[in-house]
């Protein structure tokens, strides 16, 4: 008897469980992207438009830049300057090989 009220209790605890986790599906689901609010949800992400431009400091703190990555000190080169040609990765002879 006390096995099979052990289960029911077990059993209950599950269907509480399960039960919490439909209601915080539905509860999420509020925010979901649908057909029928596709446009109110643009219209939101062009109104709030979030900013991800920013480093970390080691205390967590964000540092927000308005610059694009190289531009920060107009006397060093740009991005580009630092890009390399294909052949630069093409596979060279060693040095001690007879082809050099």
């Amino acid at each position: 008897m006390r096995r099979e009220a052990k289960h029911l209790e077990h059993q209950e605890r599950l269907r509480e469980m399960r039960v919490e986790m439909v209601k915080q599906a539905i509860e999420e689901s509020k925010d979901f992207i649908t057909a029928e609010n596709l446009d109110e949800k643009i219209a939101f992400a062009l109104d709030n438009e979030t900013s991800y431009n920013f480093a970390l400091k080691p205390n967590g703190e964000r540092i927000y830049s308005t610059e694009p990555p190289g531009n920060m000190d107009p006397e060093q080169p740009g991005p580009a300057a630092y890009v390399f040609p294909s052949s630069y990765f093409e596979k060279r002879p060693e040095k001690n090989s007879q082809e050099y």
